[in-house]
């Protein structure tokens, strides 16, 4: 059975989702008219080129390819040609090897939020015969979304957020069989 606390109404996934985001623009959820994309953000009036639409200060969570040079907790990508930031370089983290940061601010921010509990499976990993920097982003993202519940670091809110998510596994692969 399912459990009635899910998101069951696009009017309830626009509530739980955009009700705590402040931004200029009214936002809205809704199926997207691309066939296949699922639901997406879209507003609901013009937005001038080159205008932010809104800002997540802190996303619930995130997770970016360990073979793409980019800080795990700001984003920064070393290839970023940004004239107000200097050149950035990464160090990978010593004890689980899975993650880079541009900065020790973003390293300790990042152990704050996350990182002190998963970095233990990580390792733990790498003692075996599996590296955990070559786990996609996906299963990092898992692992840090099954963390981060069992450590309480989600609102109730937040978790039945995630659990309302739906899986587009069969219309990927429907997809990749007509390719």
């Amino acid at each position: 059975m399912a459990d009635p606390s899910l998101i069951s109404s696009v009017t309830e996934m626009n509530d739980k989702f955009l009700g705590d985001i402040k931004c200029p623009y009214k936002l809205y959820i809704a199926d997207s008219r691309m066939s296949g994309a699922g639901f997406g953000i879209f507003v609901r009036e013009e937005v001038p080129a080159g205008k932010e639409v809104f800002r997540v200060a802190v996303p619930t969570v995130s997770a970016v390819e360990s073979a793409v040079d980019v800080c795990d907790n700001c984003f920064a990508w070393v290839g970023s040609n940004d004239p107000f930031r200097a050149p950035i370089e990464l160090s990978v983290c010593g004890s689980c090897k899975a993650v880079k940061y541009c900065s020790k601010g973003c390293q300790r921010a990042a152990w704050r939020r996350y990182h002190k509990e998963e970095y233990k499976i990580y390792r733990e990993i790498n003692a075996h015969a599996r590296k955990a920097k070559e786990f996609s982003s996906a299963i990092r993202m898992l692992v840090r979304l099954v963390v981060l519940h069992q450590h309480r670091r989600l609102t109730d809110k937040q978790w039945q957020a995630i659990l309302s998510l739906k899986s587009h596994k069969a219309l990927i692969e429907q997809s990749k069989a007509l390719d």
